[in-house]
Order: C-alpha cells, then structure tokens, then sequence
C-alpha cells in the first residue's frame, strides 16, 4: 500500500470514486471518475482496493483562476461545486508511514463549513491488512449509503 490520500463520495444513493492526484497545488480529483450504486459492494471494494494499490497520480499544478471544473460533475449531472455538495458525504483515507486513517465530513454542503473539516472516524496501524483497511472504509461507506436518495 502507497502512502498518499484518497476519497470518494456518497450522494443520491451512489457511490462516486475519482482518482486523486498530487499536484503542487494539492489534491485534486481527476479522471477517470467510476459511479456505483450503493449496493454494489463488490465494484467498489475493487476500486477501492485499485486506488490503494496505484497510488496517487502526480498532476499538473494550476493557478487559482486556471482550475478546471471538478471532474465530478459530469458523471452526477450537477453544474457546479456548492450544487454537488448539498447533501454529499465524502470519505477519505490517509495512508502515511505512521498509520492509516480514515474521516468524513457528513454533508459537504452546509453553510459555514467552508475548508471542510473532516472527522476521523477510524485510525489502523500502518501494517494493517489490504483487506481489513478496505473494509473498514467501506463500513464508512455503507453507513453512509443509508438514508440516501438514490435518484
């Protein structure tokens, strides 16, 4: 497992996988984007699993009026960031050379969370198991699919 950051996201009763690369203007999601439904546990620990194991791409860099718009929205028929947001939990994961940890903001969209400030919800030593790691993320998930709206 490569150490870097990833999340996915949970609205609408899917479950939307970007890649994340690392550019030197920080995170940022990038094609390819999977959608799944939120029953579909096995495609998503695939994911999942595949982004662990690649690792973060490293990225092109851009100025703060260059940002392309987020790679999400297509694939969830949005039309901007604030409209994607409402309602959507996001779940990332750390891997570092101390630990693994997991977080989670509940709903992107509430005012005044600007900057995001996500909770960690679970903290795995570094040598923890592929498999064991995957599904305490998708414990996150599950929990997350519950109550939402599928479209």
């Amino acid at each position: 497992m490569r150490n870097g950051f990833h999340v996915l996201y949970v609205r609408k009763g899917k479950v939307i996988i970007p890649v994340k690369a690392d550019t030197t203007s920080g995170w940022l999601d990038i094609d390819p984007v999977n959608v799944f439904d939120c029953n579909d546990v096995e495609a998503m620990s695939q994911a999942i699993r595949g982004a662990i194991i690649s690792g973060n791409p490293k990225g092109r860099g851009y100025l703060r009026n260059e940002f392309p718009p987020p790679v999400v929205l297509k694939p969830t028929k949005t039309r901007s960031w604030s409209q994607f947001s409402k309602g959507t939990t996001s779940i990332g994961w750390v891997l570092s050379d101390e630990q693994c940890t997991i977080d989670k903001i509940v709903d992107m969209g509430v005012p005044g969370k600007a900057g995001y400030e996500p909770i960690i919800v679970s903290t795995l030593p570094r040598n923890v198991d592929l498999g064991t790691f995957v599904e305490a993320i998708l414990c996150e998930v599950r929990n997350a699919c519950v109550g939402t709206n599928p479209p």
